[in-house]
């Protein structure tokens, strides 16, 4: 077992969820303060990318 995962609370006051588009697609926009274990958490477990133009994470 991961214990460094483990440790991850999930706080929904500290994330904006939305849903949307993004290049014709619809996605999920995750917004929330740069977070390093946070970002490699999402990408580890989702196809999470990152949009410049947004300044948001989005999944398809």
């Amino acid at each position: 077992m991961d214990t460094q995962n483990a440790n991850m609370e999930f706080k929904p006051e500290k994330y904006q969820i939305s849903l949307g588009t993004h290049h014709d697609k619809k996605v999920i926009w995750l917004r929330f303060d740069y977070d390093i274990q946070l970002i490699q958490h999402l990408r580890q477990h989702t196809k999470a990318r990152w949009s410049a133009s947004q300044k948001a994470w989005y999944v398809v």
